[in-house]
């Protein structure tokens, strides 16, 4: 295997490893609801909601675990759209092996 596949499957090993593993059935990962925009918005208005009306909700709702979940979200977008790219250049790489 050339050393640029190796030192890529090292760096993919790597990062795959720093993330928790999650098991999600494929019939779960279908019921549960997909964030969008909308949807984001509405979680930063309920984190200020919470924030300013503390006493109107109960004590188990969060507004740091909600805030925190929203930044993990975020944060995650950006990955996912770097490593949809990275998928799309290793199958042009791998397409120009072909010739």
């Amino acid at each position: 295997m050339p050393a640029h596949v190796t030192a890529v499957n090292g760096a993919l090993t790597a990062i795959f490893n720093k993330l928790p593993s999650i098991d999600i059935a494929p019939d779960e990962r279908e019921e549960m609801p997909k964030i969008d925009a909308r949807f984001k918005v509405f979680v930063e208005n309920e984190i200020m909601a919470i924030n300013n009306n503390k006493s109107l909700f109960p004590s188990n709702f969060s507004a740091i675990e909600l805030q925190n979940d929203l930044e993990i979200h975020n944060g995650l977008d950006g990955l996912a759209l770097t490593v949809g790219k990275l998928a799309e250049r290793l199958k042009d790489y791998q397409l120009s092996t072909n010739n």
